[in-house]
């Protein structure tokens, strides 16, 4: 299974956006290198909080800003990085890809959802769609610990969060 590395400090970054967008999809940009081909995936550096642009139902879709988008190129080139994936939030609704996800997703790169309600974040889980038209793929979600942090210890194929102490 492909995994997406990512440190607590990233994932708690995405969930403080996530819930701060709450009841609107959040959305942003993850920089980063590839892994190794035997390992398969990728290790996030930066992540890049982004414009929800979406004009209708920002509750159940998220437009990118291009705007955001272009300064995340530009900074992933300027530190030897690249793009190797996008979150954003379900509010209310689980961590899986949705019809509109399957839709718009790019072949290539990483797609972290993070199920966000009320109470704040409650799932996280990464996707790839590996070729163009092809099925969506889960990838393992890692967390090296550092620092401190707390993580409820998740059910199989998922991240559970708990607030830091």
């Amino acid at each position: 299974m492909r995994r997406l590395v990512l440190t607590p400090r990233h994932l708690h970054a995405i969930e403080r956006h996530a819930a701060s967008a709450y009841p609107e999809e959040s959305c942003g940009v993850l920089l980063g290198r590839a892994l190794a081909e035997s390992t398969g995936g990728a290790l996030v550096e930066r992540i890049l909080p982004a414009r929800n642009e979406s004009a209708a139902a920002r509750q159940e879709r998220y437009l990118l800003a291009a705007a955001d988008l272009a300064a995340a190129e530009r900074q992933a080139r300027s530190q030897g990085l690249q793009i190797v994936g996008f979150y954003h939030s379900h509010p209310d609704h689980a961590a899986l890809p949705g019809e509109l996800d399957r839709e718009n997703a790019w072949a290539g790169y990483s797609y972290l959802i993070v199920e966000v309600g009320v109470d704040g974040v409650v799932d996280a889980r990464s996707f790839r769609r590996p070729a163009p038209g092809g099925p969506f793929e889960e990838e393992s979600v890692e967390l090296p610990l550092a620092g401190p942090v707390s993580l409820a210890r998740p059910p199989a194929g998922k991240v559970a969060l708990a607030a830091r102490p």
